[in-house]
């Protein structure tokens, strides 16, 4: 009789279908697996979706963290400039152009004692003396006067009162709105300024002078 023949060869061929599907199954899961490991290697960082915005966004580097908006704080340029009057040292840390003004910055540090002080801007004690002011010159003698002083976080249009602390330096800063575009250097700038505890007369006025001033854009 052929019938247990043909069971047999029944049976090895269901083996064989057996053992081939899970050859299939396998390679698939191989196929699988490379697939996703050579995509983690392509793309080591996630594209990250805003969930207020959904739009792809690149992912952020060490560069983009630190950018920040601009400002309009003037640049420390130390050591520029110095000049010694008195007990007073004056650094001359940058003039600038901040859209249609130039900005210029001194420190001013009394390296004696603490005292009052007080910097000129457009003042006059009486008609016959003479206006005390912040001024600027250029190297063809044009002239040009503050529009207003800063001497650390006090303001005024005509004089400042603060005072020093004994070697710490306070800033002094003087915006020159009318200065041209093609000027790119300065001869001079003069800051009249008092250490004293009488406001009230212009004896000992002090006029910080500080040369050849270049301008940044």
């Amino acid at each position: 009789s052929r019938e247990p023949e043909d069971k047999k060869f029944k049976g090895f061929n269901g083996t064989i279908y057996v053992v081939a599907i899970l050859i299939g199954t396998l390679t698939g899961l191989i196929s699988i697996l490379a697939q996703i490991g050579l995509f983690s290697k392509l793309s080591p960082t996630p594209i990250a979706i805003s969930q207020e915005n959904p739009t792809l966004e690149s992912p952020k580097t060490s560069s983009d963290s630190s950018r920040s908006q601009p400002n309009n704080t003037l640049p420390k340029r130390a050591n520029l400039n110095t000049v010694k009057v008195g007990d007073l040292t004056a650094t001359l840390q940058g003039c600038q152009r901040f859209d249609k003004e130039l900005i210029c910055s001194v420190l001013l540090t009394n390296t004696k004692a603490s005292s009052k002080l007080i910097v000129f801007n457009n003042y006059q004690y009486y008609n016959s003396y003479p206006l005390e002011r912040i001024r600027i010159l250029d190297f063809d003698g044009n002239e040009y006067t503050s529009e207003k002083v800063q001497v650390g976080n006090l303001e005024g249009e005509n004089f400042v009162k603060s005072q020093t602390i004994e070697d710490v330096g306070i800033r002094i800063v003087a915006n020159f709105p009318e200065v041209p575009p093609e000027t790119q250097k300065l001869a001079a700038i003069e800051i009249p300024l008092k250490l004293s505890h009488n406001y009230d007369t212009n004896s000992d006025v002090i006029r910080i002078h500080l040369r050849d001033i270049n301008i940044y854009q």
